[in-house]
């Protein structure tokens, strides 16, 4: 069985955005990571089906309040 996961490569600022989150479709977190740096990179896993067309949400939060939302979509090439 394959694992698949996902990685996004963020650039962002640490003065504005302190936290990052992806949440799946039915809201639940799916990652979450701090931004201490310009560039963030934020992985987690799938699970065991190819994610194209699979949707998250990647909010930026800054000291507990969304400051962005921006929606990811997955595709898989061969």
């Amino acid at each position: 069985m394959t694992d698949f996961g996902i990685s996004v490569v963020l650039e962002t600022d640490p003065d504005s955005v302190d936290l990052v989150e992806i949440r799946a479709a039915d809201g639940t977190i799916r990652a979450a990571t701090a931004v201490t740096e310009a560039e963030a990179t934020i992985t987690w896993r799938h699970g065991s089906e190819p994610p194209s067309g699979v949707r998250y949400d990647l909010y930026a939060r800054w000291t507990g309040e969304t400051v962005d939302r921006s929606t990811i979509k997955a595709t898989c090439s061969d």
